[in-house]
């Protein structure tokens, strides 16, 4: 299960956190039907790197559907490269970019042949990969340019991929895609956002991308919806269409609770039904840009559903081919990994704003006041220097002052002995 823009994967895992989001802190509900029904759940991580939004903290992001290399038509021109990591998209951002440019296709692939080498006894026709939001783009972007037959089906919500990253696949694959009527971050019939002003592709241009698949042999399912609530309150069998597309639906239950209100006004519909079991499935509702309280429970019995190769699961579905359409958009082309992160040259410079950049300006502060320090004790041991050896001078001047004063009175006095003994003599002659 992959999180959306700035999410950590502990919130969808369940850690207690602080969040506006109902289906954080573990309320997407994947743990409860993990436990009910005995499966794995994983909820990988994404490379989490600073940009102008959060220079400190970091935000979290996926590589996937044009969001780290979208063009200026991709968004108003008030939005561009708001939320640009520099770092992993080695200093240069284009114009809309606002994720990360690391290899995310690499590391899940990876991820999934680690989980399947692993001794934890996965079956391998049974792994599968969902996503929210910017995880649900991360989706979209291994369904269409990861390795083929490696996840067996996957479930979309609320992420489709930029206008002009979308493509046709070589074959089809089984999808679940929900999609609230009034999202307005990645609005459902493709306008442009009224949140960041970006434009992606409508959620059925995307369907159809699949369905048109050359090798595909689609059909169209049926145009009318299949209520949740209805699902759940009247699970009995009807031969009618939709509930004959969609009888994996009949007497759905939530595994943390079985309120009726859960499911809200959500329904679905089988879009399309191809060669090799494979189906294209649709739920909408009004959730806005949110993972619906339903979403885990719909999205694990489409999961089993698809697995057990049931191929009376369209019977009774009536629909015009799709084979032979034509294409909406141009074929899937494997795409070259971005260049490694970290990157080989030298790292940007850090922000002061930014843990190390704060360790650094601490280090660099602390450096200055010791040199200050050092200064005022050199200049001080200077000036009392200066004046002890003012003090010794000035006592050896009174010394010598003192020492010529008494060598005068000394002199003085030898003379007058001198002289009067000279006088004496004189005297002593006479007689």
């Amino acid at each position: 299960m992959l999180h959306g823009w700035g999410d950590r994967a502990g919130e969808y895992a369940g850690a207690q956190v602080a969040s506006p989001y109902a289906w954080r802190a573990g309320a997407d509900r994947w743990t409860d039907e993990a436990e009910a029904a005995c499966f794995h759940v994983a909820w990988p991580q994404g490379v989490i790197g600073r940009n102008q939004v959060s220079p400190a903290a970091g935000t979290s992001s996926w590589n996937a559907g044009g969001c780290s290399s979208g063009g200026e038509d991709l968004c108003d021109a008030t939005s561009r490269s708001t939320t640009c990591f520099r770092e992993t998209c080695h200093g240069a951002c284009s114009p809309c970019a606002w994720c990360s440019c690391t290899d995310d296709v690499g590391f899940i692939t990876q991820l999934a042949q680690f989980l399947l080498a692993s001794d934890l006894g996965i079956d391998r026709q049974r792994i599968f990969l969902a996503g929210c939001s910017n995880g649900g783009m991360m989706t979209w972007e291994v369904a269409l340019h990861g390795p083929p037959g490696l996840f067996a089906a996957f479930a979309t919500n609320c992420g489709v991929p930029h206008v002009g990253y979308m493509c046709t696949p070589p074959r089809p694959f089984n999808l679940i895609h929900i999609h609230a009527g009034n999202d307005h971050v990645i609005p459902f019939d493709g306008s442009p956002a009224t949140d960041g002003a970006y434009r992606y592709t409508s959620a059925d241009d995307a369907l159809a991308a699949v369905t048109t698949s050359t090798l595909g042999g689609c059909q169209n399912g049926t145009s009318t919806w299949y209520s949740l609530y209805e699902a759940y309150a009247h699970p009995q069998p009807i031969s009618e269409s939709p509930r004959s597309a969609l009888p994996w639906l009949d007497g759905i239950r939530l595994a943390r609770r079985n309120a009726t209100d859960d499911f809200n006004d959500g329904r679905c519909r089988l879009r399309a039904s191809c060669a090799d079991d494979v189906e294209l499935v649709l739920c909408t509702g009004n959730f806005a840009h949110d993972w619906p309280a339903w979403a885990a429970a719909v999205t694990w019995r489409f999961f089993e559903h698809v697995t057990r190769n049931v191929s009376d699961a369209s019977q009774g579905v009536v629909g015009n081919s799709v084979a032979d359409a034509q294409p909406l958009f141009p074929q899937c082309r494997p795409r070259p990994p971005p260049p490694p992160y970290p990157p080989s040259r030298p790292p940007l410079p850090p922000s002061f704003f930014s843990t190390r950049g704060s360790l650094y300006l601490a280090v660099v502060l602390l450096g200055l006041l010791a040199l200050g320090a050092l200064f005022m004790l050199v200049r001080r041991r200077a000036a009392k220097g200066n004046k002890s050896n003012k003090w010794s001078k000035a006592r050896a001047e009174a010394a010598m002052d003192d020492s010529d004063i008494g060598g005068g009175f000394d002199m003085e006095m030898n003379e007058a002995a001198v002289a009067a003994a000279k006088s004496s003599d004189k005297k002593g002659d006479r007689k």
